[in-house]
């Protein structure tokens, strides 16, 4: 864990950013349009004769679709809108295709082969697109939409043209199956979003509390307990491969006093500008926690005594050399390095000796192995 300031900023889930799953889902767009756009081109240089819908319909919504892969292509990010258009833009096809085929023609039972084979399924794709694109709430409102247009235009085509063999044939029936079998899959997939939802509502959870347990609330860097599981682990690194570690304590000077004179608002004023500040002068591998109090810790990977040493003088010029609301605030820091056979509580241990040491001789100084 590293930290570099004294705040944290969490993500919320529903922002679009340059992250991974965003990238991942405009190439999915894109590719998905782009296929969408040479399916009708296909379509429409392969069309049967006398079939105007193609003739006429399928180069429009070609041209609408390659429109919608420009803008993704070069928005900065897909936007709920663009969203909407491209799903309603898909749907109006399909279903408009899907009532030619009923009203049109008006002999259902010779195109019935073609409904299920193609447009059926080009529903039921539609009605796992829209729990897929949209969250889970919107996703039902689009997909029952599209699902109920679907029966109502199969109903109305019934009545209009009824089938040879009358409405209860093996047509209407098998019509029914079909629609059935949509409720079905609509029925799966706004469930598994429903999961899923529940399931990225969980993870989130989990990791704000994990990150609230390991923050410390008024500074916003790590607390006691994330620095005890860190200054372990990196202790154990350090002994296992042989290399320099150093950590450094430190106490703002008179913090009590300051208290007193000031108020306990400004004493919380004092310690999250010195977090900030200290997260600034430190190096990105090392390490910054709230050690208890008025007292930091800073581990120092990689890195020796005299190393170290300069680091915290440069952390305590970095704080004495610019007062906080006209009062000057001072820091003592004490600085130790590993040594062959030291455990965490000892190197704790001589760092905290060097720290006395230093508040001794005058505080704000430097005292080091």
């Amino acid at each position: 864990m590293k930290n570099r300031s004294h705040t944290t900023t969490l993500k919320h889930p529903g922002l679009e950013t340059a992250s991974a799953p965003a990238i991942w889902k405009r190439r999915v767009y894109q590719l998905s349009l782009a296929a969408g756009s040479l399916i009708l081109i296909l379509s429409w240089y392969m069309r049967a004769p006398g079939d105007g819908f193609v003739a006429w319909v399928y180069p429009v919504f070609a041209i609408l679709l390659l429109l919608y892969l420009v803008m993704i292509r070069y928005a900065d990010t897909v936007l709920p809108m663009l969203e909407i258009a491209m799903f309603a833009t898909v749907a109006a096809l399909v279903l408009t295709r899907l009532a030619w085929h009923f009203f049109v023609f008006r002999s259902i039972d010779d195109r019935l082969l073609v409904l299920t084979g193609g447009h059926y399924w080009s529903i039921a794709i539609l009605l796992v697109a829209s729990v897929l694109i949209f969250n889970r709430r919107r996703g039902i409102v689009a997909g029952s939409a599209v699902l109920a247009l679907s029966i109502l235009i199969a109903v109305a085509g019934l009545a209009v043209a009824p089938p040879a063999d009358g409405l209860g044939g093996e047509t209407t029936r098998h019509l029914l199956r079909v629609h059935l079998f949509l409720v079905l899959i609509f029925v799966l997939a706004s469930s598994g979003a429903m999961f899923r939802e529940q399931y990225n509502r969980a993870v989130l959870r989990a990791e704000i509390l994990a990150e609230w347990a390991s923050l410390d609330a008024l500074t916003g860097i790590a607390n006691r307990r994330a620095a005890d599981q860190q200054l372990t682990q990196t202790v154990a690194q350090a002994v296992r491969h042989e290399r320099p570690l150093s950590i450094i304590i430190a106490d703002i000077d008179h913090f009590k006093r300051l208290n007193d004179k000031y108020g306990h608002k400004f004493g919380d004023t004092v310690l999250q500008e010195v977090a900030a500040r200290l997260g600034r002068l430190i190096r990105e591998s090392d390490f910054i926690a709230r050690w208890g109090g008025e007292e930091f810790l800073i581990i120092a990977p990689e890195t020796c005594a005299s190393d170290a040493a300069q680091l915290a003088e440069r952390c305590r010029a970095g704080i004495a050399d610019a007062p906080l609301a006209e009062t000057q605030v001072t820091i003592t820091f004490g600085v130790a390095e590993l040594k062959a056979n030291d455990s965490v509580d000892s190197l704790l241990i001589r760092a905290d000796a060097k720290l006395y040491e230093g508040k001794a001789s005058g505080r704000n100084a430097v005292r080091a192995d």
